[in-house]
């Protein structure tokens, strides 16, 4: 099994989430606790707890971290998993134009074998 795992920075902020087996030891700076919601920026750890910023707390952490950082959760990109369902689906759009190429090469020799016996039959009409 696996559980969800939040961490925060030396000044408190939340920083990252991730998943980890259910025996894994936590940090001084994680908990499996995460917030409620996050209005802001980010939240702040505030004792066993998560608290929203406060409107200059935003404003100075937006600041100094210049760059918007992730929500919680949020995906960076495709998964593995994703990533291997996408090329699957990429090989059976590949085979499924594959076999319509096939079908219409068979219907184009099919159409050339009724011709050669159309041009056959018309010989052995000739012969006699």
């Amino acid at each position: 099994m696996a559980k969800t795992i939040y961490r925060w920075d030396a000044d408190g902020f939340l920083t990252t989430t991730d998943v980890v087996a259910d025996d894994y030891v936590l940090k001084n700076n994680e908990t499996t606790t995460g917030p409620d919601k996050i209005e802001k920026s980010t939240v702040k750890r505030d004792g066993s707890g998560w608290r929203q910023l406060t409107d200059e707390e935003d404003v100075a952490y937006v600041k100094a971290h210049q760059t918007l950082m992730p929500m919680p959760n949020q995906q960076q990109g495709p998964t593995n998993d994703q990533k291997l369902l996408m090329n699957q689906q990429a090989d059976i759009v590949q085979l499924q134009k594959t076999v319509m190429t096939q079908q219409a090469n068979m219907a184009s020799m099919q159409k050339l074998i009724m011709t050669q016996q159309a041009q056959l039959t018309e010989l052995k009409k000739g012969s006699n």
